[in-house]
């Protein structure tokens, strides 16, 4: 168990903690482009965090894990070469234990983010967003770096692109049913989700969540209310074309009411993405469980198209677009150790209400199996938070960060 240090004074752990959260949950505010899209404050603070506390490390088990696919990284940088992309890999590797390690700390040590902080988070997003969509779209862009969206898209708030706007929300969500926060909070970030960011990703993220806890939680009031609300949904997407015309998360949408195959097979992108799900896996299993290395991605996907060739038709050079795609191509067996980490977290602090853990360890696993990168911040600090109150109160009750 962590204790307060004596050695460190109140008012700077305070100050420290606090600039902690904002890096979190701004993580892509920055005053330097360097490449990636989420800033190294997070990372900086985090490193700073552990060295005040480097008297108490005694971490659990489920912070420890992340430390292996962190050194096996390491290990296969030397052969695969120095390339930007394998540094950026392992910079995902690394900041996946740091900053869980740090949230531990920041949790353990009962400095805790405060309703007002949380629903202040949520109202400078939505304030920024709302500012871009009906004033200035170059709104604090200046902070953010490479931008990159088009008219058919939603905004970008203080993300670079609406998809990582959507996905921020999509874990503030998190959060606040983590939290019970108040309904109309809740309500503000699915505004931001389906009309500024207009994210189809963070949608379909959204409508998972929904869908996983409706059908664990089932109930015959909410099964009708859920039909009732999916009716409506399907009949509204028809009379929508007055606010999102031209918008392609409408277009999505409509082929997925068509027929959901028709979404793999008339969007580019969307087969794509599928793809970078699938293909990874299938290269997982075929060099039974060994891993590639970093750079070896491009030539997999040349050597092996006859696998998708007939069944997908795009695919590009680049990264892997799927965070546990990559793990598991990049790292092996080794890449298990993550999922395998995040729901050891979940099991430990949920395991006697099975029906939250189902949810969120479904909710986690579905968001990871995108392109959520592990450098992402708030997964970091849910799973550190998660393994301290774990430590702190092993009842089964809400979390109030």
């Amino acid at each position: 168990m962590f204790r307060n240090d004596a050695t460190v004074p109140h008012g700077l752990w305070r100050s420290l903690t606090y600039l902690f959260y904002l890096s979190v949950f701004f993580p892509y505010v920055g005053v330097a482009n360097i490449g990636t899209d989420t800033q190294p404050l997070s990372l900086i603070l985090g490193i700073v965090i552990l060295f005040m506390s480097w008297k108490d490390f005694n971490f659990p088990m489920e912070i420890w894990i992340f430390l292996l696919p962190f050194f096996c990284a390491i290990v296969l940088l030397v052969p695969s070469g120095f390339s930007f992309d394998a540094l950026r890999s392992i910079g995902g590797y690394a900041s996946l234990f740091i900053l869980s390690a740090a949230s531990y700390c920041v949790s353990i040590k009962s400095v805790q983010l405060s309703d007002k902080l949380f629903n202040s988070i949520v109202y400078i997003w939505l304030v920024v967003g709302l500012i871009q969509l009906f004033f200035n779209n170059q709104f604090m862009v200046a902070i953010i770096g490479d931008i990159r969206t088009t008219a058919s898209r939603g905004v970008t708030s203080l993300a670079p692109e609406p998809s990582h706007y959507g996905i921020m929300c999509v874990f503030l969500l998190f959060f606040g049913y983590l939290r019970s926060t108040r309904k109309w909070i809740m309500l503000l970030l699915v505004v931001q989700i389906v009309i500024l960011s207009r994210s189809f990703l963070a949608v379909l993220l959204l409508f998972a969540f929904w869908f996983y806890r409706t059908i664990i939680f089932a109930s015959l009031r909410t099964v009708l209310l859920s039909l009732i609300v999916v009716f409506a949904a399907v009949i509204a997407v028809d009379y929508m074309d007055v606010f999102f015309q031209g918008q392609r998360v409408l277009s999505l949408l409509k082929l997925i009411i068509q027929n959901p195959i028709l979404i793999f097979t008339r969007d580019a992108s969307a087969n794509s993405r599928f793809l970078h799900i699938i293909l990874p896996v299938w290269g997982f299993l075929k060099a039974f469980g060994l891993p590639h290395g970093f750079g070896q991605w491009e030539e997999f996907i040349i050597s092996n198209r006859s696998f998708y060739k007939d069944i997908l038709v795009r695919i590009g050079p680049g990264r892997i677009m799927s965070t546990y795609g990559a793990s598991l191509f990049e790292l092996g067996v080794f890449g298990l150790l993550i999922p395998g980490g995040i729901g050891l977290a979940l099991w430990k602090r949920f395991k006697k209400t099975k029906k939250v853990f189902l949810v969120l360890s479904l909710i986690i696993h579905t968001i990871l199996l995108t392109q959520v990168p592990l450098a992402f911040p708030p997964l970091a600090y849910f799973i550190g938070y998660v393994a301290a109150y774990e430590q702190k109160d092993r009842q089964a009750t809400p979390l109030a960060l």
